[in-house]
C-alpha cells in the first residue's frame, strides 16, 4: 500500500465507521497527549469548529496534524500545538475530523469535561504573548555570534572596504 492509498483509507475509515481511534504520534500536544502512550478518538467534523477544539487536518503535503484552535476567523482557523509557539493558518477545508475524547493511562476522558476545558483555557490564554516571546528569543539567538567565530579584519581588508 503506498502513501496515497494509506491517506485515502484513513479518511475512508473515518467516513465509513463514523469515528477513528488512533495512538498519538509527536510531542506537539504535550502534556495533554503523550506520544505513543495516549489514544485519541476522532469523529468527522461538521460545520465550523469552536475555539479550543482539537481538529485533525491534512496539510497540502499530505501530513496529518492534530493541534488546538486558538481563534476562528472568516475562512480559516489559527491553530497551534499546546507544546509549540508558532501559529498556523488552517483553512476550513483542510479539517477532516475533531478529537472528541482521549485515553490516558487506560481511562477515557471526554474533551468537553470541565477539567479538560479548564486546561484548554489555561494553555491558550497567553498564546499571543508566548508567540511574541519565542520570536524575540529566536531573533536574539540569530544575532549572537560567538567571539571565536568573529573575523578580525586586517588593515588591508579594512582599507579595501572603505574604498
Amino acid at each position: 500500500m503506498n502513501e496515497q492509498e494509506a491517506v485515502l483509507s484513513l479518511e475512508t475509515v473515518l467516513k465509513r465507521d463514523g469515528e477513528l481511534i488512533r495512538p498519538v504520534v509527536g510531542d506537539s500536544m504535550m502534556p495533554l497527549f503523550d506520544e505513543h502512550r495516549d489514544i485519541v478518538r476522532l469523529i468527522p467534523s461538521s460545520g465550523i469548529l469552536r475555539k479550543h477544539e482539537i481538529p485533525l487536518y491534512r496539510r497540502p503535503d499530505g501530513q496529518y496534524v492534530l493541534h488546538r484552535i486558538l481563534a476562528v476567523r472568516k475562512n480559516y482557523y489559527l491553530i497551534r500545538g499546546d507544546n509549540r509557539t508558532s501559529v498556523e493558518k488552517v483553512p476550513f477545508s483542510w479539517v477532516i475530523a475533531v478529537a472528541s475524547s482521549c485515553c490516558k493511562d487506560g481511562v477515557w476522558h471526554d474533551l468537553c469535561e470541565p477539567e479538560m476545558r479548564s486546561y484548554a483555557g489555561k494553555v491558550t490564554r497567553f498564546w499571543r504573548i508566548r508567540s511574541f516571546a519565542a520570536r524575540v528569543k529566536n531573533f536574539r539567538k540569530r544575532m549572537k555570534v560567538p567571539k571565536k567565530e568573529r573575523k578580525t579584519l586586517s588593515r588591508e581588508d579594512r582599507a579595501c572596504i572603505l574604498l
